[in-house]
């Protein structure tokens, strides 16, 4: 959905039970958003929300999140 439709905020579960996709996370989610902003300097990333009781899962979308925010932080100053 996020490939063919741009959103403006995305709101995650670590734990997303995607039906046909057993082991997709909202780390998945957190993740492909990081490579594109990486890949394309003209991606425009959603703001996420974070929302999840899974301990490990929080933690890593958390510092995904905080890396994806340094990115943007760098290039809105021109830095990168």
């Amino acid at each position: 959905m996020l490939q063919s439709d741009p959103v403006s905020v995305v709101s995650l579960d670590y734990d997303l039970h995607v039906p046909g996709m057993p082991t997709a996370t909202g780390l998945d989610v957190v993740l492909w958003i990081e490579q594109c902003v990486l890949a394309d300097t003209a991606f425009i990333a959603p703001e996420i929300r974070l929302h999840s009781a899974n301990r490990f899962g929080s933690t890593a979308m958390h510092d995904v999140r905080k890396r994806i925010e340094r990115v943007l932080l760098r290039r809105k100053l021109g830095y990168e």
